[in-house]
């Protein structure tokens, strides 16, 4: 038994062997597409995030709208995205509440975010989501913070064909909720609604006046993996904003309805774009849209006018595009030619008056 006991001796007093290096830890990003619109009041399971979210009313799907935008911030840079990309990516994610704030910071790899939650506005109705997405060489942190001040049950964000939706809010009489289909029909939502159209339906809910909720709806359809138009660099728009305009809202026509045909540039409806714009900076009174437009002989509907501001062309037209009454005049499939009028102001905040004609 010596030799034995002696080889477990020496065993015992051999050389320790050094503990290994610490590893970078690797982000766990929550899911950044879903296809159900919900709450998902459940903790982060990244151990960083986690500790910086303890005692925030932390919820994972908008906790996945925020990886989502961390992604685009960390692959393009803080000035590589603009105001649609943070709506889609609340969509994509299956967030249909609005947002009442959002922050962007980028640290070393498992750095800390300090600062990124100074002075939050909480309140009992608030939801923050909080992610972070590594590059090469660094963290990128999104917190989103949204109000939700009256839940919605859950629904799904594809359905086929003739699907019966139920009205999220049933239960909720004083929550105002309408359907806008593709073809452009606004449609307020008792308990259901047959979804008889195939495309992108729009769903906007009301409290009292006040928009609590905003959803897509996709009917015989795949939901996209984008937003309908691609983020356009400030750098790159050699063109005037009212040209960079018409361009997008003739490429929004084509994605939209799946055409080839896109919408033609008319002069003449560029100079009634250009007296409304004048009229609305001025205040001036001026006859109604439809008797301008009879004028120039753009005497068939549909046709519109519309105006919107944003921080960006693509922006602006995405305030449009999310807006049931907005969006009902900005698309439909019978119209041909577009003028636009823009004006840009000192702090850079743009202002596009369109107008739209089948003829």
């Amino acid at each position: 038994m010596r030799p034995l006991l002696l080889s477990i001796i020496l065993l015992g007093c051999g050389p320790k062997l050094a503990p290994p290096a610490a590893q970078e830890s690797t982000p766990v990003l929550p899911a950044i597409e879903a296809d159900v619109y919900t709450l998902a009041p459940t903790p982060p399971a990244d151990f960083l995030v986690a500790e910086f979210a303890k005692d925030l009313p932390f919820d994972e799907a908008l906790a996945g709208a925020a990886a989502g935008l961390a992604i685009l911030i960390g692959e393009n840079g803080s000035t590589g995205f603009d105001s649609a990309d943070l709506t889609w990516a609340c969509i994509r994610a299956g967030w249909p509440y609005p947002l009442s704030d959002m922050r962007s910071l980028s640290v070393g790899k498992d750095g800390r975010p300090e600062g990124l939650l100074a002075e939050l506005k909480l309140q009992d109705a608030s939801r923050a989501g909080l992610a972070r997405a590594r590059t090469a060489n660094n963290d990128t942190w999104v917190y989103l913070q949204s109000e939700v001040s009256q839940p919605a049950l859950p629904f799904s964000k594809t359905h086929a064909l003739g699907a019966s939706f139920s009205n999220p809010f049933e239960t909720t009489s004083n929550v105002k909720t309408h359907l806008l289909s593709p073809s452009g029909n606004v449609l307020e939502l008792g308990k259901e609604q047959t979804l008889n159209e195939s495309g992108e339906w729009l769903l906007e809910s009301h409290l009292e006046g006040v928009p609590i909720l905003l959803a897509a709806l996709f009917v015989d359809t795949k939901a996209p993996q984008k937003a309908l138009l691609p983020f356009q660099e400030a750098s790159a728009n050699a063109e005037s904003p009212a040209k960079l305009a018409a361009t997008l809202l003739s490429e929004m026509h084509k994605i939209y309805f799946d055409t080839d045909q896109g919408l033609q540039r008319d002069v003449s409806l560029d100079t009634l774009a250009r007296i409304a714009l004048k009229g609305w900076q001025t205040g001036e009174s001026l006859p109604a849209a439809h008797v301008r437009f009879e004028k120039l002989g753009f005497v068939r509907e549909p046709r519109g006018e519309i105006l919107c501001t944003g921080e960006s062309v693509r922006a602006c037209l995405d305030n449009l595009f999310w807006s049931i009454p907005l969006r009902k005049v900005l698309l439909s499939v019978q119209h041909k030619s577009v003028g636009v009028a823009a004006h840009q102001s000192e702090t850079g905040q743009l202002t596009l008056m369109i107008n739209l004609a089948a003829n």
